[in-house]
C-alpha cells in the first residue's frame, strides 16, 4: 500500500489525465452498448474472429467451463489451443465476472489501451523523465496507429499492452540485480502467453534482449550474468505460461505451419519502404474506411499493418532528443533500436531480411508488426526530447503554457487520425439472429452449413469502404461466414482461425478442386458435394447461384442488392456412419500423398470410397442397423449402436490428439479415417460408444504452470521477503523517479 500511495501522491494527477484521455477516446463504447465493427478485406477479424471467440469465452466463463474444443467450425477444432480466445488472460476474465457480454467485450479493449498507456508512463518515469514528458510518451504510444488500427485484433492489443511493463521490469533488474524484478519479468512473460498471440511475444523478448545488450554498457552487470538472467526469466515465464503454450505447440505440430512459413514469412503482406511516409502523412495512399486505399497483394500490404503514425508533434520532439544524444547514451541506444525495428519491419525490402529464415522468425506472417517497436521507441525518444526542452525553458509560466500546448496538440492530432477510424454500431444489431438462423434452427439436427465464397461477397460490399455500409454488413450475416455462426450455435464446415489443421486443409483442398466460379454462378462437382455430405454438411449458402447435381435450392434470405441462397445437400450424412469395410489408403490416389507423405500413420483407413460407391447403404439399412446420438456436447459425443456384424463407426469429427473413445466403458483405439475423421471398430450387437476430448497437453501445462507459480512463491517465502514484496518496500523507482 505504501508504494500505491507514493505513486498517487507523486503522479496521481497524470494517471488521472491518462485515464480521462483513454475514456474520452472510447466514449462511444464505454457509455453505450455499441461495438467497433472495422472492416477488412475478404473477412472481418472482428465479426469473423474476435467477436465470436469472445462470445464463446464469455458463455463458457458463465458456465464455469473451459472451451477445450468446438464442433462449430471445421469438423471440430481445438479452440483453446489456438490461443486467440485468451481464456485465462486477466483482462478477458475479470470484466466477465461483473458485466454483460457487450460491456465485457468493450472493457477488454479499453483496459488494454489504458494498461499500455500506464506502462509507458511508468517506463518513461524510470528513465528520469519529468511527469509531463512521460505523459506525452504514454499518450503517443497508446493512441498510435499501431494500437488504433489493430482494435480489430484483440490478441495484438493484449500482448502489446504489456510491452512497457516487460521492458521496465527487466530494466529494474539489470539496474538493481534484485531477484524480485527478475521474478516480475517472468510473471509478465507468463501473462503475455495467456493472450495466445505468440508472434509479438517472440518479437518482444528478442527486441528487449537486443536493447539490453547495448544498455549493459551503462551498468555493472557482466555479459554472462545478463545472458543467464534474461534466459532464466524467459524460461520461468514460459513455464508459467505452459498451460497455454503446450496446447498451442501441439496444434502447431498438427497445423500447416508445422515446418514454418518459408518465404511466406517475407512475402505475405510486405512493408514497403514507401509506407514510411505514413509517419508524416498517414492517409497519403488513401483510407480503407472510404475504399480509397489500394487492395493488398503484390508489393502492397494492408493499411493497418503498414501505418506507423504517432503524431507530427512526436516526431518534432524526438528530433530535439538529438541535442543531448552525446550526453545520454540511452537516447543513442533507443535510436539504434528504433532503426533496427524499421529494418526488421521492412522484411524483404530491408537489410535484415535474412533473419526471417531463422527458426522462430519463419513461423509468422506480416513483418510490419515490428512497427510496434518502432512506435514504442519513438514514443520514448519523444519524451526525452520534451524533457530536454522543458529544462531549457527557465520561465515557469512559459514552460507550463508550452506543456499545455504540446499536450493538446498531440491529443487533437491523434484523435483526428484515429477517433473515427473504427466505426461503431449497436451491439444488438450484430448479435441478433439473422433470418437464415431463425429458419435453420429447427432443421439442422447435427448437420453443418457451408458458406460458399462468402469472403468474396464480403470483399465486394467493402470495396468502397466500411464506414457507410452498415446495412450491407448486417445483411451479410445471412452468409453465416465463419466464425460468426458460433454465436448462434450453428455448425460450419469452414472456419477462420490463426492456425489451420493440416488434415482439414488437405480435405478442404479436395473439395475446392471441384468448385469453380463462372460469372455469377458457382459450379460444384458431384465428388465435392459427396465429400461435403460425408463431412456432415447439410446446407450450403451463398450470394452466388450454385449449380450441381445433388443439391436443392430451398430458400433465399436478405434484402437489397444481395440475397443469400440456401441449398440442401441431398448427399448429407449424419454424424456416425457404420461401414463394414475399408481400403488401403495406398491404393487410392487422392489420399495417397495425404497418408504417406504428410502423416505416415500406423494405420490410415479409407472409408470414404465405400460410402460414395454405396450412398444409400449404411444407417437404417435392411440389416436394421442403427447409429443413434444419445448425448452431445462440444467435446463429448455418445452413440448407441446396433450392428449386425463387426463394423467401423466413422465419426466425422477432426482426428486430433486428445480424443479418447470408449466402447461399453472400455477404451478402444481411434484410427484416422478418410484423411480427416475418426473411426473405431465396434462389435456385433448393441454398443455404447463414447468419444471424449481430453487435452492431455493442457493438463500437463496446467501442472507445470501451477508448480512453477508455487515454486516462485515458496522461494519468496524462504527469502523472507514476501511481505516486503507487497507492502511497498519494493523499490518504488520501479514506477517513478524523483527529478
Amino acid at each position: 500500500m505504501k508504494l500505491f500511495w507514493r505513486i498517487i501522491k507523486r503522479d496521481g494527477l497524470f494517471i488521472l489525465i491518462i485515464f480521462s484521455v483513454i475514456i474520452l477516446f472510447f466514449n462511444k463504447i464505454v457509455f453505450q452498448d455499441q461495438i467497433y465493427i472495422p472492416g477488412d478485406f475478404l473477412r472481418s477479424d472482428t465479426i469473423n474472429l474476435n467477436l465470436p471467440l469472445k462470445y464463446t469465452l464469455y458463455q463458457n466463463l458463465q458456465a464455469h467451463k473451459i472451451p477445450f474444443w468446438t464442433d462449430k467450425i471445421f469438423n471440430g477444432f481445438p479452440l483453446f489451443a489456438e490461443g486467440q480466445i485468451g481464456f485465462f488472460y486477466p483482462f478477458n476474465v475479470l470484466p466477465a465476472l461483473l458485466f454483460s457480454f457487450v460491456k465485457t467485450y468493450n472493457l477488454s479493449i479499453v483496459l488494454n489501451f489504458f494498461w499500455a498507456a500506464l506502462g509507458m508512463f511508468f517506463l518513461a518515469r524510470s528513465f528520469r523523465l519529468n511527469s509531463v514528458s512521460s505523459l506525452i510518451s504514454s499518450i503517443t504510444f497508446s493512441l498510435s496507429s499501431f494500437f488504433v488500427c489493430h482494435i480489430t485484433h484483440h490478441g495484438i492489443l493484449a500482448t502489446s499492452a504489456w510491452l512497457p511493463f516487460l521492458f521496465l521490469s527487466f530494466k529494474k533488474y539489470v539496474q538493481t540485480e534484485k531477484y524480485q524484478y527478475l521474478i516480475l519479468t517472468s510473471i509478465i512473460i507468463g501473462i503475455e502467453t495467456l493472450t495466445g498471440y505468440f508472434q509479438l511475444i517472440f518479437y518482444s523478448v528478442f527486441i528487449i534482449f537486443i536493447f539490453f545488450l547495448f544498455y549493459k554498457k551503462s551498468i555493472k552487470m557482466s555479459f554472462g550474468k545478463l545472458i543467464f538472467s534474461y534466459s532464466l526469466s524467459l524460461f520461468l515465464g514460459l513455464l508459467l505460461g505452459a498451460i497455454q503454450i503446450l496446447p498451442t505447440l501441439e496444434l502447431v505440430n498438427q497445423s500447416t505451419r508445422q515446418k514454418g512459413l518459408s518465404h511466406i514469412a517475407l512475402d505475405s503482406l510486405p512493408y514497403n519502404p514507401r509506407n514510411l511516409i505514413s509517419f508524416i502523412f498517414p492517409y497519403i495512399f488513401g483510407d480503407p474506411g472510404l475504399g480509397t486505399y489500394p487492395r493488398f497483394g503484390g508489393s502492397w500490404g494492408m493499411f493497418w499493418e503498414n501505418t506507423g503514425y504517432v503524431g507530427l508533434i512526436t516526431l518534432v520532439l524526438a528530433a530535439f532528443s538529438l541535442k543531448i544524444v552525446k550526453k545520454n547514451k540511452t537516447i543513442l541506444w533507443l535510436w539504434m533500436l528504433f532503426f533496427i525495428s524499421i529494418f526488421l519491419a521492412l522484411g524483404k525490402y530491408g537489410p535484415l531480411f535474412w533473419i526471417y529464415y531463422l527458426p522462430g522468425f519463419n513461423m509468422f506472417r506480416v513483418t510490419g508488426r515490428f512497427l510496434l517497436f518502432v512506435v514504442f521507441f519513438i514514443s520514448l525518444i519523444a519524451g526525452f526530447g520534451l524533457d530536454y526542452i522543458g529544462k531549457e525553458l527557465k520561465n515557469i509560466r512559459l514552460k507550463i503554457s508550452f506543456y499545455i500546448i504540446i499536450f493538446f496538440s498531440l491529443v487533437i492530432d491523434l484523435f483526428l487520425f484515429g477517433y473515427s477510424y473504427n466505426p461503431v454500431t449497436r451491439a444488438s444489431l450484430i448479435l441478433e439472429k439473422p433470418p437464415i438462423v431463425k429458419y435453420l434452427e429447427k432443421k439442422m439436427d447435427d448437420g453443418k452449413i457451408f458458406s460458399v465464397a462468402a469472403f468474396l461477397t464480403y470483399d465486394e460490399i467493402n470495396k468502397n469502404g466500411w464506414r457507410n455500409n452498415l446495412s450491407a454488413i448486417l445483411n451479410h450475416k445471412n452468409a453465416l461466414d465463419p466464425n460468426i455462426n458460433m454465436i448462434w450455435n450453428i455448425g460450419n464446415f469452414e472456419g477462420y482461425p490463426g492456425l489451420f489443421l493440416q488434415r482439414n486443409e488437405t480435405f478442404r483442398n479436395l473439395i475446392y478442386q471441384g468448385i469453380s466460379l463462372k460469372k455469377d454462378k458457382i459450379k460444384i462437382s458431384p465428388t465435392s458435394l459427396k465429400l461435403l455430405g460425408l463431412a456432415n454438411t447439410k446446407f450450403l449458402v451463398s450470394a452466388f447461384e450454385l449449380e450441381g447435381v445433388g443439391m436443392t435450392k430451398i430458400n433465399e434470405f436478405g434484402q437489397g442488392e444481395i440475397t443469400y441462397k440456401l441449398y440442401k445437400n441431398d448427399l448429407y450424412r449424419p454424424l456416425g456412419i457404420l461401414i463394414d469395410s475399408y481400403r488401403s489408403v495406398n491404393n487410392y490416389e487422392v489420399f495417397n500423398d495425404l497418408a504417406q507423405e504428410k502423416f505416415k500413420p500406423e494405420k490410415e483407413l479409407l472409408l470414404e470410397v465405400w460410402l460414395i460407391n454405396n450412398p444409400k447403404s449404411g444407417n437404417n439399412s435392411f440389416l436394421k442397423e442403427k447409429v443413434e446420438m444419445e448425448q452431445q456436447t462440444e467435446s463429448n459425443f455418445n452413440f448407441n449402436i446396433i450392428s449386425n456384424t463387426t463394423k467401423w463407426l466413422l465419426f466425422q469429427e477432426s482426428y486430433y490428439p486428445g480424443w479418447q473413445a470408449y466402447i461399453n466403458g472400455r477404451e478402444t483405439v481411434i484410427y484416422p479415417a478418410d484423411g480427416m475423421f475418426m473411426a473405431v471398430l465396434v462389435p456385433k450387437g448393441f454398443s455404447k460408444v463414447e468419444f471424449i476430448y481430453r487435452p492431455v497437453s493442457l493438463y500437463i501445462g496446467a501442472v507445470i504452470s501451477i508448480t512453477t507459480l508455487l515454486a516462485m512463491s515458496t522461494f519468496l517465502i524462504l527469502k523472507k521477503n514476501l511481505a516486503k514484496f507487497f507492502d511497498g518496500n519494493l523499490d518504488p523507482t520501479l514506477f517513478v523517479i524523483s527529478n
